[in-house]
């Protein structure tokens, strides 16, 4: 065997593959083996990862207060469900995070939270890992479980069940808004904060999930949302329309532009060649005034391409005239 050259490094993956099938020759008709099998065509990624900068501060809102320094946070929209094999995929994501760290076990499990967000209360989840994994579902506050039992710090937040009061907006965009109250509590909060783009994504959603109590043509509050919206509403066409005018400037500025280049480039041919046409003249004496006129007005390049020919054939200026 050809000795290994100094500074390449042995690719050991195809040989272990091969060595792997070898060892299992008897078997093999029972199993399938994959050399690098891509684990999902999508790429991986966690709804939220939330980085506390200092960890040793703690996050005074009830959902947060289980966060630590690095916190992924999965949810799950109204109609979905969280099963048990969600729970394993954002679990493979917290030990991929850490994992993919820099340095070795730079980010310690002690360090990371994982957050499940669902409204749909998941009891065949629960179950499962009360009897599966031996874990312990703690209630910590309306809709607040925290799961123990395991070396990653885990909660579960049932949107259904979490307070109001304190979660106004992601109770509303999670839940039937159904009671004026509530609607009037968001859009006095989204008024004070109507610049926040935040506020403007979120009650975009909630208004369209709940379209007909904002509807509602007897209440002040529902006018003055009107109002809001119509204004963003307004901002955002007159910003498409900026950004149109400008493409269409522009756009307009280079057919402009290429014309007069092209206009320009004619021109410069038809005088290059009328040019070399009275250059070829000039051997013969000199180009009376009439016919060096009519050569430099001569725009047409076909026509100055058939008088170039005629130039270079001709013994005189009378023949060139005549060809002509």
């Amino acid at each position: 065997m050809a000795r290994e050259k100094k500074g390449k490094r042995l690719q050991w993956h195809p040989p272990f593959y091969a060595g792997m099938q070898i060892e299992f020759m008897e078997e093999a008709g029972n199993l399938i083996f994959e050399t690098e099998h891509q684990l999902s065509s999508k790429p991986l990624e966690v709804d939220i990862l939330i980085i506390k900068k200092d960890a040793g501060i703690a996050i005074r809102k009830e959902i947060g207060r289980i966060f630590r320094r690095y916190n992924i946070v999965e949810y799950k929209s109204a109609g979905d469900y969280l099963g048990i094999d969600d729970f394993y995929k954002v679990y493979a994501y917290a030990c991929l995070y850490k994992s993919l760290a820099p340095h070795e076990d730079e980010i310690r499990t002690s360090e990371m939270t994982i957050t499940f967000i669902t409204r749909r209360h998941p009891y065949k989840l629960i179950k499962y890992l009360e009897k599966r994994r031996n874990y312990r579902l703690v209630k910590s506050g309306d809709g607040i479980y925290h799961i123990t039992g395991d070396e990653f710090a885990m909660q579960l937040i049932v949107t259904s069940r979490i307070s109001k009061e304190g979660n106004l907006w992601l109770w509303s965009m999670c839940n039937p808004v159904n009671d004026r109250e509530t609607v009037r509590r968001l859009i006095s909060d989204y008024e004070k904060n109507r610049n926040n783009s935040f506020y403007e994504a979120v009650m975009e959603m909630i208004v369209r999930t709940n379209r007909k109590i904002f509807r509602s043509e007897d209440d002040d509050m529902c006018e003055a949302l009107e109002e809001i919206i119509e204004e963003k509403v307004t901002a955002r066409v007159e910003k498409i329309r900026d950004k149109v005018e400008a493409e269409v400037k522009a756009k307009v500025e280079a057919e402009v532009k290429a014309k007069v280049e092209a206009k320009v480039e004619a021109k410069v041919e038809a005088e290059v060649r009328a040019r070399s046409i009275l250059e070829l003249l000039e051997d013969y004496g000199e180009i009376p005034e009439n016919l060096m006129g009519r050569v430099m007005a001569e725009k047409d390049a076909a026509v100055l391409k058939c008088w170039h020919k005629a130039a270079a054939r001709a013994h005189s200026l009378d023949e060139f005239a005549g060809a002509m």
